[in-house]
């Protein structure tokens, strides 16, 4: 059987692509969220991005200096360069308060740079303002999980699996949010619970990696 110890050690691997970011676990981890090695996973991908198309943002007109701005900021975070990311997304969710995506793409950016707390608290912005915004609540339990919350990291994955199912990678957020859950549970030495998580994972995926090196842990 798994020490609790060992939940630690489990990552979930994750990367960004320009139009989505895709999270590794455990850090986020971020349980699962991008790649920054810590316990639970790593921030995930969001499936959607900021576009600002004729009406700009959720309806606020749009301008071409917020095209360039918002293209900078993707290729920032894209090829890694996140400080500049930071401020730039800054900007944004300053242009564009109302903007969920703004938010949440902030919250990767400083993520990136291990400023928990802050990625935590836009995850939360971005969580308010779209309460359906899947890898948002993801993300805030990975967030919660480094910051050793545990206890409140199970909140947000509980209402991820509240919502339907959504595609993403590398398996479907259902499955990412059951097995960040076997993390917080193992973490918390609910080591029963924790094999019922990750069986419910793969269930969802059985071709899901991370869950099956989990599960042999267990067993």
């Amino acid at each position: 059987m798994i020490q609790k110890n060992g939940f630690e050690k489990v990552l979930y691997p994750w990367r960004v692509t320009v139009t989505a970011l895709l999270g590794s676990s455990l850090l986020t981890g971020m349980g699962m969220v991008l790649q920054v090695p810590i316990g639970g996973t790593q921030p995930v991908p969001s499936s959607s991005t900021p576009e600002l198309g004729k009406n700009g943002v959720e309806g606020s007109p749009v301008v071409r200096s917020d095209l360039g701005l918002l293209s900078q900021a993707q290729t920032a975070l894209r090829e890694e360069r996140y400080p500049e990311a930071e401020l730039l997304w800054r900007e944004l969710v300053r242009q564009w308060p109302e903007s969920a995506e703004m938010s949440y793409s902030l919250g990767i950016a400083l993520h990136r740079q291990f400023k928990i707390e802050e990625a935590a608290q836009a995850y939360v912005t971005a969580a308010v303002l779209n309460p359906n915004h899947r890898e948002a609540h993801i993300n805030l339990s990975l967030a919660r999980i480094q910051l050793g919350q545990l206890d409140e990291a199970l909140e947000p994955l509980e209402h991820v699996l509240s919502l339907t199912d959504k595609a993403s990678k590398p398996a479907s957020i259902h499955a990412m949010a059951y097995y960040n859950r076997a993390i917080v549970l193992g973490r918390l030495g609910q080591l029963e619970a924790s094999r019922e998580a990750v069986d419910a994972a793969l269930a969802i995926a059985p071709g899901f990696r991370e869950a099956k090196e989990l599960i042999d842990l267990i067993h």
